[in-house]
């Protein structure tokens, strides 16, 4: 009954419909609309998609997942066994009987939610509290690893190998297990699977608006690998050259280090290869409009740690 309410304020051509709730003396069940294609899992092995294909089916997946964040909602088990397909592909997003409103939350501090293959760290945390549509876009961070790559991201053999993976290990990028993999798609799965949530996509329409400017204006020479190169237009630290780095001591970098000093920087880089914390200080010293950016930043941290670079 839960789910069937969750699911019915939830009105998207990507999520699943209720159709009615009965209820009998001993059980209650839910008519959902029927999907007749199966589902997801049928594309995570040997039968995996053409690269363009798995990008479009990824952005109707997150645009379904995406409504559901503008409604309150968080899914929380997202996984390939969850999205189901029609017999032209189209994806339809299933099973919010773990969804979470936001206004829920405060009451389930400690609970451990979701299919501990496709949790973010928070959520096998328990960390109910300060779960937002980020730890949605984790579990899409795994489930587009496991279509692009063929397995997935963390295997543990064990639930608790498992969950010190998630926690604790960086996965190797998709490109490293299967080179042909576009550097842009490789990355965007890379950025979804940031441990910390602050260095995730924000919202899933950042993730879109990636997925999409690789099918817009580069799919043939990002799936292009000549010699090991890959375009120009994508960068990809799964596939960068080392950098050549010249230490500086107690000295801080400067301007004449540019040219791999970005490198150096550990999380996530956005497609034009900069770091997801320098971007913000980038684009809010850009702007122009003052009610948009600020007048005076403070960045802290202990001693020696690149403040100054």
């Amino acid at each position: 009954v839960d789910e069937a309410r969750k699911v019915a304020q939830l009105d998207h051509p990507g999520i699943v419909r209720v159709l009615d709730v009965q209820r009998e003396p001993s059980l209650v069940y839910i008519v959902q609309q029927y999907v007749n294609g199966g589902d997801l899992t049928q594309y995570t092995k040997p039968n995996r998609l053409p690269h363009e294909k798995l990008a479009e089916l990824m952005i109707s997946i997150a645009e379904a997942v995406g409504y559901a964040h503008q409604c309150g909602y968080v899914h929380l088990d997202l996984k390939p066994a969850n999205i189901l397909l029609s017999s032209g592909r189209d994806p339809f997003v299933a099973d919010f009987g773990l969804a979470l409103h936001e206004n829920m939350q405060s009451g389930m501090r400690g609970q451990i939610l979701g299919t501990y293959a496709y949790m973010s760290p928070a959520q096998t945390r328990g960390e109910v509290h300060r779960l937002d549509g980020r730890a949605d876009i984790w579990s899409l961070g795994v489930i587009l690893y496991e279509l692009l790559a063929g397995r997935r991201p963390f295997t543990g053999k064990t639930r608790q190998e498992l969950v010190d993976q998630i926690e604790h290990h960086e996965p190797r990028p998709p490109r490293q297990i299967d080179p042909p993999i576009p550097p842009e798609v490789s990355r965007s799965s890379m950025v979804c699977l940031a441990k910390q949530a602050v260095d995730r996509y924000p919202s899933t329409a950042d993730l879109i608006d990636d997925l999409l400017h690789w099918l817009r204006d580069s799919p043939s020479n990002a799936a292009r690998v000549d010699g090991g190169s890959t375009s120009k237009d994508s960068v990809d630290s799964s596939s960068a050259q080392p950098a050549k780095v010249v230490p500086q001591g107690l000295r801080s970098f400067g301007a004449e280090q540019a040219d791999f000093y970005l490198q150096l920087l550990p999380g996530p880089h956005d497609r034009e290869g900069i770091p997801n914390r320098v971007r913000f200080w980038k684009s809010q010293i850009e702007k122009t409009d003052s009610d948009e950016t600020f007048s005076a930043g403070v960045m802290n941290g202990p001693s020696g740690c690149g403040k100054t670079s």
